[in-house]
């Protein structure tokens, strides 16, 4: 790596303005923002020639780019290099009972921020989000947007919606996935120990909480009750705190 790149990956924090792009082509040297990319650097950010962005492809490789020219339609980048990011560890996956269309938006938006890996939705019971047919590429954006603001430079992936008997059989399959239980249970730093695993994964029911027989058989599966205090949380508030308080004890916060 060449002395100026490193001298601007240094530099970079997170005010630097960051943009998501697939397929890019880095050996073209150029490439440019398009539609609501476009649209958040000339008109949210004003972006102007000569200031420095970041060009991210979702999957840890960051390119250092400079604003060559604004257009009516596309806002044009030169790159000057590139650098690449390990991922941070252990993945948090998070399985999120269906909410609400603009609720769902919002816990995936703040799990986005807490660096959650991946979010995977599912139906129960009690799920409010019926709807949710059609619904993941709007999750998906909420995402990627997230984590643009948030400054991570992987791309956080938003699953498919699974059915109560699949969501059984994924909890089967981990060797553990905490519960969020509003019935309480162990301190999430007492499921967890000090192993560091390469994956956790986390688990929050619907508003007003799981039914019996669900809450059986999720514990039949080998999910394991964790409690988060004594406060009663909101369903898309549950899964960021429970993200907090693993990312703390791992010493990730």
């Amino acid at each position: 790596m060449d002395g100026p790149l490193e001298e601007s990956r240094e530099a970079h924090d997170l005010t630097t303005a960051r943009f998501f792009l697939e397929n890019l082509d880095p050996l073209c040297g150029r490439l440019a923002l398009e539609k609501e990319e476009h649209h958040h650097a000339s008109k949210v950010l004003r972006l102007r020639p000569g200031e420095e962005v970041l060009v991210l492809d979702g999957k840890g490789t960051i390119y250092p780019s400079v604003v060559s020219s604004v257009e009516s339609r596309r806002t044009w980048l030169e790159i000057l290099g590139s650098y690449h990011e390990e991922e941070e560890l252990p993945r948090l996956v998070l399985y999120q009972a269906l909410l609400p269309s603009s609720r769902m938006e919002e816990a995936i938006r703040r799990c986005v921020e807490l660096g959650v890996s991946e979010v995977i939705p599912f139906r129960c019971r009690r799920s409010l989000g019926k709807d949710a047919a059609g619904r993941r590429e709007r999750w998906q954006r909420v995402a990627r947007d997230s984590a643009r603001v948030a400054g991570r430079s992987y791309l956080p992936r938003i699953g498919e919606v699974l059915e109560w008997p699949d969501l059984l059989r994924e909890v089967r399959d981990r060797k553990a996935i905490l519960l969020a239980d509003e019935r309480g249970g162990l301190k999430p730093s007492q499921s967890i120990g000090e192993d560091r695993p390469p994956e956790i994964a986390l688990l929050t029911g619907p508003a007003g909480g799981f039914e019996d027989e669900e809450r059986r058989a999720l514990l039949s599966a080998g999910a394991v009750s964790v409690t988060l205090g004594k406060l009663n949380l909101r369903a898309e508030s549950a899964g960021a705190v429970l993200l907090a308080v693993v990312k703390a004890h791992l010493g990730l916060m």
